[in-house]
């Protein structure tokens, strides 16, 4: 896991001007709510992408320095790139945090002080002419090793360069997986109720794109069978963003694909929203945007 970045407001988002007003249309909602996720096309301009290209890529050209490592023990950008302004103006300075706030709740977002960057390698070219899928359960939710297994609300992906077909480093999402999810962790923490284990407050916003194995003890049995061919890769362009529900089960693909595949993700939160110091609650909890705009009168919660 990458440390933590403080879910206060942002030296880098005060510098910035304003971002634009942006909304989801009530298509875009109602897709969310029904299947945890949606994408929203060319929300982020192209300069911001090629500027938030151009620091990550001359931060990898700088060498050993742009790497560290997670909990998990793989090599991740920082080198300063992960906080870098051009990296954050891809939330600050763009439609996806208007986006976001039609989700929770306007002037009710965290502010992170830092991305994750995730670059997916391609496979050597006898593995990619291999081919071959992953298995159907290998998913995720992020935080899902921690106790109360709910360090955030809202997963954003700004997607910076094209994954048009499947197997190019794609995210994989489990479309209405969000319900299913919720009421297992719900099943688990009512399982650890009795010695405490949920009080951590440890709200680490910056858990890895694929968590490596060891977690199914997290969910004391409970870790629902979600079925096979359900998973869906999402197909996007740069710029293009992606919303997805914490509770939402993804993956990401192989990348069979010669590129290097790129991704910023940002992990937010309503403002109320205390990681491991409240009760789960329903599943749309924090979502303010959403109950503001009504979208959640046909949810049950």
């Amino acid at each position: 896991l990458l440390p933590a970045a403080p879910p206060s407001a942002s030296p880098a988002a005060d510098a910035l001007p304003p971002p634009p007003p942006a909304s989801l249309t009530a298509e875009q909602r109602a897709a969310f709510v029904a299947d945890g996720f949606v994408v929203v096309p060319g929300a982020v301009d192209a300069p911001l992408v090629d500027d938030a290209l151009r620091a990550i890529n001359s931060t990898i050209g700088a060498g050993p320095s742009a790497w560290t490592h997670n909990a998990d023990g793989e090599d991740i950008v920082d080198g300063g790139a992960r906080g870098h302004a051009a990296v954050m103006a891809l939330l600050y300075r763009s439609k996806a945090h208007g986006l976001a706030e039609s989700l929770l709740g306007v002037g009710k977002l965290t502010a992170p002080r830092a991305a994750q960057l995730a670059l997916r390698w391609p496979a050597p070219p006898e593995r990619a002419a291999r081919g071959g899928a992953r298995p159907d359960e290998q998913w995720h939710i992020d935080g899902m090793k921690k106790p109360h297994m709910t360090p955030f609300q809202l997963l954003l992906g700004v997607a910076l360069s094209e994954t048009l077909a499947d197997d190019m480093g794609n995210l994989g999402v489990w479309p209405k997986s969000h319900v299913p999810i919720h009421a297992a962790v719900a099943r688990a923490r009512a399982k650890r109720e009795g010695d405490g284990a949920c009080a951590d407050a440890d709200a680490d916003a910056d858990a890895p794109e694929v968590v490596a194995g060891g977690a199914a003890d997290s969910w004391l049995g409970e870790r629902p069978v979600l079925g096979a061919g359900t998973c869906r890769q999402a197909h996007v362009r740069p710029g293009d963003v992606l919303l997805v529900h914490q509770k939402t089960a993804h993956r990401v693909s192989p990348n069979y694909s010669p590129h290097v595949r790129y991704m910023a993700y940002f992990r937010l939160s309503n403002v109320e929203h205390a990681a491991g110091r409240d009760a789960l609650g329903p599943l749309w909890r924090g979502y303010d945007g959403l109950r503001e705009a009504e979208d959640l009168r046909v949810c049950s919660e």
